[in-house]
């Protein structure tokens, strides 16, 4: 059996944002990282880091290929400086 990811547009990728950051803009701060050799940003909370995003780029059609978020408090743990 293949799994494939579920297609999402540009469209709803950016409303899926603007529903969510208005949570975290007020008390918020991200910064870009270098997460295991690839670009991402990082989310801060209160000095504390929250998430982290994984975009993997699609060159050819200059677009975003897939998105990752990283909240899992363990995984961040070794990430928070």
């Amino acid at each position: 059996m293949v799994h494939t990811a579920p297609d999402f547009s540009g469209r709803r990728v950016a409303s899926f944002w603007l529903g969510i950051w208005p949570r975290w803009a007020n008390h918020s701060a991200m910064e870009i990282r270098s997460i295991n050799g690839q670009d991402g940003i990082a989310v801060f909370s209160q000095g504390e880091l929250k998430i982290i995003v994984q975009i993997s780029l699609n060159q050819q059609e200059d677009r975003i290929e897939r998105m990752y978020l990283i909240v899992n408090p363990d995984k961040l743990a070794h990430l928070q400086k």
